[in-house]
């Protein structure tokens, strides 16, 4: 370790340089002395060079960070328990609920047979994504734009499984989640279809955009070499597509987002908490959830501080709504005419690096697209220095069974890892690799144990390797 420190290893964190006599102080075997020393001879050495990307850390560098920072909750316990102390108890709870009012007509099932993960004649094609068929343009012409436009997008050759999963956890978080989605791919294929593109410029507005491989299309002047039949499955798309926002005709936000099933069980929840003592923070993945939410909160609760933090906070009010959540662990004088936040509505803009021991109840109001990231946003309040005994963690899955659900999951995300070109086979979702069977029961693995402590972490590699 005073080797490593001698080679001048300083490493930089959102912009912070650590100190090498914090790490060497893991090290039981050097001497203090040895520290001073090895610390003086390093300062020395890192105030003589100008350029940092000189300094060079050697392979043992991240074995030593290994040592320091890769520590597991078991070894933290363990230390706490040795010095009289511990973390609070965790009780987990998983809920099987909807987040569509049931006066809706429209389901996950049938979101599943539109977009043909599950079997049907009827799904849809999604050639506005990926038009690079000998069905739709010339071969030589595929081969151009392959080679010359897409070259930057490495392994992802179709963004089908990645839609879907979007789409399926969007209508898993909310209808206006869902919608928010849905509406923006109407909109290109419906602008396609009216002949109104245009082509892309540095000033292009991103939402005036058509996907890329089409854009790439319309910008290299190949809009006229696409078949009729394209035009054809563009259409036949719309169709379904506008059938589907016929059936979200009836939903209003304002009205229905307090009437799923969803939504009355964290009613019940909050109901049953001493929330004023205890407090709740929500997760979700969907900035568009996160305002429906805290907006249905804030008109069923009106006795209770609600604010949300997503990635559309600014600034101030990021930092602000922080401290006034969790005044305590933040060290933190609430002012004058301030009020303390009693539930926080949070996307996982706030699931990593924070200190909000305050809070004792946590809620993943949807499941995360990797759910080992719910160590990261239970590692929020199951921290040291909480004062609660109980920390209560609920989880929400969509209204289906688990075994389904890890099924559903486990087949998309295998999909789109595996990075197949899925509009290319007869069946995108026809799975005839051995390596499924390994990853599904690794993902039912990560899934099942949001039930307990801990969750499954993926196979043995080096978790620095991209540090």
């Amino acid at each position: 370790a005073r080797q490593l420190t001698l080679n001048s290893d300083y490493i930089t964190i959102n912009g912070n340089v650590l100190n090498p006599i914090a790490i060497c102080k893991r090290a039981n075997e050097i001497t203090k002395q040895d520290l001073q020393d090895s610390h003086k001879d390093l300062r020395g050495d890192f105030n003589d060079s100008n350029d940092l990307s000189q300094i060079i850390l050697p392979p043992d560098y991240y074995k030593l960070c290994n040592l320091i920072f890769s520590r597991s909750s078991h070894d933290i316990e363990a230390h706490l328990k040795s010095q009289g102390k511990s973390l609070p108890t965790k009780n987990i709870t998983l809920k099987c609920c909807s987040s569509i009012p049931t006066h809706i007509d429209f389901s996950i099932d049938s979101l599943l047979a539109i977009l043909g993960v599950n079997p049907s004649k009827n799904s849809l094609t999604f050639c506005i994504y990926d038009p690079y068929s000998e069905r739709y343009l010339p071969r030589e012409i595929i081969e151009v734009l392959k080679s010359d436009k897409l070259a930057n997008l490495g392994d992802y050759s179709t963004p089908r499984g990645f839609l879907c999963m979007s789409l399926i956890k969007a209508l898993e978080s909310s209808i206006d989640a869902f919608s928010s989605i849905l509406d923006k791919i109407i909109a290109y294929h419906t602008s396609f279809l009216s002949g109104d593109f245009c082509e892309s410029t540095d000033d292009l507005d991103e939402s005036s955009a058509f996907p890329q491989r089409l854009q790439s299309i319309i910008d290299s002047h190949y809009t006229s070499d696409l078949s009729d039949e394209f035009y054809s499955d563009i259409q036949s798309d719309l169709d379904k597509l506008l059938h589907i926002k016929s059936k979200l005709d009836s939903y209003h936000s304002k009205r229905d987002f307090s009437k799923s099933e969803k939504f009355l069980a964290l009613k019940n929840l909050i109901d049953s908490t001493p929330i004023k003592r205890e407090k709740l923070i929500i997760f979700t993945e969907s900035i568009v959830t996160a305002d429906a939410l805290t907006a249905t909160l804030k008109a069923t609760f009106s006795h209770l501080c609600i604010e949300s933090i997503t990635g559309n906070t600014g600034i101030k009010d990021f930092s602000d709504f922080k401290k006034r959540f969790s005044p305590k662990s933040l060290h933190y004088t609430l002012g004058d005419n301030e009020r303390e936040i009693d539930i926080l509505v949070a996307t996982d803009c706030l699931s990593e690096g924070q200190n909000l021991q305050d809070c004792a109840n946590l809620l993943n109001w949807d499941i995360a697209f990797n759910p080992v990231r719910a160590i990261q946003r239970i590692g929020r309040i199951w921290r040291i220095g909480s004062s609660h005994k109980i920390n209560h963690i609920t989880h929400f899955f969509p209204d289906m069974k688990l075994e389904e659900y890890i099924d559903l999951e486990a087949k998309l995300r295998y999909k789109l890892e595996a990075a197949n070109s899925a509009t290319s086979l007869e069946n995108p979702f026809l799975i005839n690799d051995k390596k499924y069977s390994a990853h599904k029961e690794l993902r039912a693995k990560q899934l099942k144990a949001m039930e307990s402590e801990f969750i499954a972490l993926e196979p043995e590699s080096n978790a620095f390797v991209n540090l």
